[in-house]
């Protein structure tokens, strides 16, 4: 059995694909065994190399790490890439197909299927990746977009980013006094939610400003690779990354933002927390008599998950544009529930391709799923990982 779905956004396209291989033991039917892959098609007519570094680091860092030492992907790997392109000026890729594919494989619906008794752990595991998520694939949409990106409004994104993920807080609001943001007691900052309270994100500010310090750093070198020579609003030294944090996002229209931003990951947590119990819950009342029904649910599981981040993240900095996200982050989550040693495995593979410059190949239909015949490639690289 399998399921499909796809979501397609400007100039991306994401599909997700399950499957399950069902055995017969007896007189019941049984999982032996499935997969949840996931692909990432992106297109970039005249791409420079800030675009391509941007659409893919992430991806590089998270699952190829272990093909490249640090900071070798962008250092070495991509000037090796821009020097076989032969573009002139340098760092000029030409049209570009880009796809980024994620799979796991093995038993891997019975991760959804939780006791009760472990039902807040795995919803606290779904938080944390889910925020971490969030913030990143934000920052990675927003910046793609180099017209925007050196202004005031950037601050805000950058200041959430590197707020500590919480799942549950040890906040004296009479003291105004913060202790611990995983006290594990719940799946995001509390069951009354401290977003819109001024004095704890003020709290949670000061308790990441080194986090905030190295964000500001790597994202200063992104806007330079985006072509601004003298940005304004981002900075690498760290005096004045305290400084713009004090003025952009601790007060007026910057704070307003940063709030709003929290309050829209709270309601995508609150959502797939809520999704995970309903799961769950169906998991247990059917898993044994016909397993094929979970990857049903689980398969609608991920429209929510698309859902939930359409429904609160539209307005934010990356408009339509997260819900592309919202398949890989199934994948993620996935992942995050089987743990280690459970006998779920993931597999990665990055394409890159750069189109000669005469090319007829229509960019669009590489969206779809074709792909350009060989004497309209002038590169095209393959990184994989099992």
């Amino acid at each position: 059995m399998d399921a499909t779905d796809q979501v397609q956004a400007d100039r991306y396209r994401s599909l997700l694909n399950l499957a399950l291989q069902l055995g017969i033991k007896g007189t019941s039917v049984e999982s032996i065994g499935g997969f949840l892959a996931y692909e990432m098609r992106a297109v970039a007519p005249h791409a420079g190399r800030a675009i391509v570094t941007t659409s893919t680091a992430a991806f590089v860092q998270a699952y190829l790490a272990g093909k490249f030492p640090p900071n070798e992907y962008s250092d070495k790997f991509l000037t090796d890439f821009d020097i076989a392109v032969q573009h002139v000026p340098s760092n000029q890729f030409g049209d570009m197909l880009m796809s980024m594919q994620l799979a796991v494989d093995g038993d891997f619906l019975s991760a959804w299927v939780v006791p009760d008794t472990q039902l807040l752990a795995a919803q606290i595991l779904a938080s944390r990746t889910i925020q971490r998520c969030l913030r990143d694939y934000t920052h990675r949409i927003y910046f793609r977009k180099t017209k925007q990106i050196d202004s005031w409004e950037t601050l805000p994104l950058l200041v959430w980013q590197s707020l500590p993920v919480c799942t549950g807080i040890a906040w004296d609001a009479g003291e105004g006094t913060l202790g611990s943001t995983n006290t594990g007691k719940d799946f995001y900052m509390s069951n009354q939610d401290g977003a819109g309270d001024d004095d704890l994100v003020h709290a949670l500010m000061n308790k990441s400003l080194g986090t905030l310090q190295v964000i500001e750093s790597t994202s200063y070198q992104e806007v330079l690779a985006a072509g601004i020579k003298n940005p304004a609003f981002i900075t690498a030294n760290s005096a004045d990354a305290t400084q713009q944090m004090e003025q952009y996002a601790w007060s007026g229209p910057g704070l307003i933002q940063l709030k709003a931003l929290l309050l829209a990951e709270s309601g995508v947590v609150k959502s797939i927390a809520k999704a995970l119990q309903n799961i769950s819950a169906a998991g247990k009342a059917i898993s044994v008599s016909d397993p094929s029904q979970l990857l049903a649910h689980l398969a609608k599981f991920g429209a929510e998950l698309t859902g939930a981040l359409n429904k609160n993240m539209s307005s934010l900095f990356a408009p339509t544009d997260l819900r592309l996200f919202g398949p890989m982050l199934l994948v993620e989550l996935t992942r995050a529930l089987s743990g280690a040693g459970t006998g779920v495995h993931t597999k990665a593979m990055l394409a890159l391709t750069s189109l000669k410059p005469q090319h007829t190949f229509d960019l669009a239909t590489y969206l779809s799923g074709s792909e350009p015949s060989p004497d309209q490639v002038l590169v095209s690289q393959t990184i994989v990982s099992f």
